[in-house]
């Protein structure tokens, strides 16, 4: 964006200083000479709202990608890939606090010229830095999801989120529908100030997609984008989110069985509990003994917790029956309207949205992704759901990701 009131106060009060050295200049000259410095101050000097830096980072063959495609799918997908570069971005956004803070992600393109359409991928749950998009290389892992978006004709953006990229020393607000909202839309903006920059054109119009806490991230930013007019929204592909915070929580404390996934749950409560103030409450209001020692001794939680921390990975050992009450019987209402904060599942979308969920999924169940369809569809939205048979979180990433593509690439509607 172009920032000139400051340079012309500037400017008007350096030609306004007396010099009685200079020459007199007529007036018609004078007016000339004015406007001449005005306009190539207005083009040369260009101040940012959102990017601070850029770097090239890495570059892929057509050739490369569609062989990379190839085995990663195990099908010969049916796009013409182009080459593609890249480049890390850091930007301007805000914390979970609304304080100031830097953020990273990566930003591919097609290096044929052409007037591309923007998709922004948000990724999943990682659990190091090292798997962040501006860390990481072709392999399975949302960057290659992006770079092979890009060679079938797209900008894409890949946001690293808060706590990963340059700021990895910051804590991921792990599943926060407010930072990962605007962590994300904070990208975009940037993202289309460094393409104005490079003088690369663009549509102005953007797709989101996302799986599992990128899911999540997806709803989450559409709803900003829509409800603050920012940029229009073509459509919405999206994958085994938790985007119904309140009853998946209900469902899970209601459970009276092992679950592989809890180190994640006591993530994310672990992150809202730091967050809202009006929790701020000791592990010992939430989980049994040992569990509240062994936690309290673990610190700040910013990634996910292993089983074998954990004597029982089932809710009824491992919650305090005071917790869970409070949940299933919705009188805890400082937890319960927390958790209503972080729904992104019951409100009217405006651009189409498509819903995929794999039938076998233990990590977050099927029911979140129907619930959250049809609340959508009640409300006005255009939602189409789609069931990945046989397959659970990890297994439908793939098949995921290929109906995605040939979404974005109008083959089905």
């Amino acid at each position: 964006m172009k920032k000139i009131s400051f340079l012309l106060l500037l400017f008007l009060f350096l030609y306004c200083t007396p010099d009685n050295d200079a020459p007199v200049q007529p007036m018609e000259n004078v007016e000339q000479m004015e406007q001449t410095e005005q306009m190539e101050t207005m083009e040369e000097v260009i101040v940012n709202d959102f990017l601070t830096q850029s770097t090239p980072y890495s570059s892929y063959t057509g050739s490369s990608l569609k062989s990379f495609s190839t085995i990663a799918v195990r099908e010969v997908l049916p796009y013409d890939f182009m080459d593609v570069k890249s480049a890390v971005i850091h930007y301007n956004t805000v914390d979970e606090e609304n304080k100031p803070i830097q953020a990273s992600g990566v930003i591919l393109f097609p290096e044929n010229e052409g007037n591309y359409e923007l998709v922004s991928v948000q990724h999943g749950t990682i659990s190091s830095n090292e798997n962040a998009p501006s860390n990481s290389s072709l392999g399975f892992n949302e960057l290659t999801i992006g770079a092979i978006i890009a060679g079938t004709g797209f900008i894409c953006l890949v946001p690293d989120y808060i706590g990963y990229g340059i700021n990895n020393n910051s804590r991921h607000p792990y599943e926060h529908r407010k930072s990962l909202a605007q962590n994300t839309t904070d990208m975009i903006l940037a993202a289309k100030e460094y393409l104005e920059q490079e003088a690369i054109e663009y549509t102005d119009q953007i797709s989101l997609v996302g799986y599992s806490e990128g899911g999540y991230a997806t709803l989450a930013t559409q709803q900003k984008l829509e409800a603050e007019t920012i940029i229009p929204i073509k459509k919405v592909i999206s994958g085994a989110g938790a985007y119904n915070k309140t009853s998946f929580t209900k469902s899970l404390l209601a459970s009276d069985q092992e679950l592989p996934f809890i180190g994640n749950y006591l993530w994310v409560l672990d992150v809202y509990n730091s967050i809202y103030p009006e929790l701020k409450r000791p592990w010992s209001d939430y989980v049994n003994e040992p569990y509240a020692t062994q936690l309290t001794s673990y610190g700040e939680i910013n990634t996910i917790i292993p089983d074998s921390l954990l004597q029982s990975t089932n809710p009824k050992d491992l919650f305090t029956s005071s917790f869970v009450s409070g949940i299933i019987e919705d009188t805890d209402t400082a937890f319960l309207n927390v958790l209503q904060d972080n729904d992104v599942h019951d409100w009217t979308p405006k651009a189409p949205v498509f819903l995929f969920h794999g039938t076998e999924d233990k990590l977050i169940l099927p029911f979140v992704s129907e619930s959250t369809a049809e609340a959508l569809i009640s409300n006005g939205g255009t939602v189409a759901y789609t069931s990945i048979e046989g397959k659970d979180h990890n297994g439908a990433v793939v098949p995921f990701f290929v109906s995605a593509l040939s979404l974005l690439n109008h083959e089905e509607e």
